[in-house]
Parts: C-alpha cells; structure tokens; sequence
C-alpha cells in the first residue's frame, strides 16, 4: 500500500515539473508553430496546465485520504504524504493567483 502512494506522489511531483519547465524553457508551442504566440496566450495556456495539475493532485489527494491504512507506520507515511501533496497544492494555487494577475494585468484595457 505505502509502494503505490510514494510512486503516485513522485509522479505528479515529476509531471508538475516537468510541465513547468517544459513551458518556461520551450520557446516554440508545439499546437502553432507557425504563428507567434503572444506571452498572454503562452500564460493563459501555462496556467490551464497548473490547474489540471492541481486537480490531480486533489484527485490523488482524496485518494490517499480515502485509503484505510492497517498499521501504524503505513498511516505515519499517509500522514507525510498528505502534507506533502497539500504544500504541493497550496504552491500551486498561489502560482495560479499569480499567473491571474499577471493575465490581468496584460489585457488591454477596453476603450469606452
């Protein structure tokens, strides 16, 4: 049981950063490689990804939660799971938040 949840954990703290490094150091998007994609598009897009990432990660989160571990020492490493899953979470909302206000402060203002 606690060989599944440590692989579970590992890999989405793999594929989070993997998507997050992925966007910041790819410099073509692969979905319009002919056309230049404006930063507010590549943001908007980077910050899409973080939200299904952290609804994954609240997916496996409520896994791990749900789970009735038998012993001791398997609930001690649910335990340590959780919190890292629920700092991995919180990180990822406040990146969410900022990437909203950088998109908000991006967008050209309407003119009247």
């Amino acid at each position: 049981m606690r060989l599944p949840i440590i692989i579970l954990v590992a890999a989405l703290a793999v594929g989070g950063t993997v998507i997050t490094l992925g966007f910041l150091t790819e410099p073509e998007v692969a979905e319009a490689p002919a056309e230049e994609v404006s930063a507010f598009e590549r943001l908007e897009k980077y910050r899409d990804d973080l939200i299904k990432v952290n609804e994954s990660n609240r997916e496996a989160l409520d896994e791990i939660k749900a789970a009735d571990p038998g012993l001791d020492e398997t609930l001690s490493q649910a335990g340590q799971e959780i919190a890292v899953l629920e700092e991995v979470i919180v990180q990822n909302m406040e990146e969410i938040q900022n990437i909203t206000e950088r998109l908000a402060e991006m967008v050209p203002e309407m003119a009247p």
